[in-house]
């Protein structure tokens, strides 16, 4: 179970990592954009550090 749900965060984490590549940083909806998606980014890597520790104690 964890490892599927791992798999779908870190799924999601590459299509915003991939999505923030594509942005442009002189158009200033864009930098809002990146940094909301660097916030999205941070907390799915909180949630995938959580999942890996109740993996580890399970």
């Amino acid at each position: 179970m964890y490892n599927e749900l791992k798999e779908a965060v870190l799924a999601r984490i590459n299509e915003l990592r991939f999505e923030k590549v594509h942005l442009r940083p002189y158009i200033e909806s864009d930098r809002i954009r990146e940094e909301v998606l660097d916030k999205a980014i941070d907390e799915l890597t909180w949630v995938l550090s959580l999942l890996s520790e109740m993996e580890d104690e399970s």
